[in-house]
């Protein structure tokens, strides 16, 4: 009868301790899944801030462009009677 408590108490202690070790998988995988969603949520805003930088950066040399356009034509139409 001791003995068996015994085993009873073992097994007892086994489940809680494989309980224990599923809770800490449980709570390093949600670890693992932040430092993931971390990762891309700055992976993301990284590469948003550069399409923002090329995009800013095609637009004033379009109005540059643009501008010196302008310019020469009026100088050409200022110069031509």
């Amino acid at each position: 009868m001791v003995h068996g408590l015994s085993v009873l108490t073992q097994a007892r202690y086994c489940h809680a301790c494989s309980r224990c070790i599923i809770s800490s998988q449980a709570l390093s995988m949600s670890v693992a899944v932040m430092k993931f969603v971390v990762v891309v949520v700055v992976v993301v805003v990284v590469v948003m801030v550069v399409i923002v930088v090329v995009v800013a950066v095609v637009a004033a040399w379009v109005v540059v462009e643009v501008v010196v356009v302008m310019l020469t034509v009026m100088a050409i139409l200022a110069v031509v009677p």
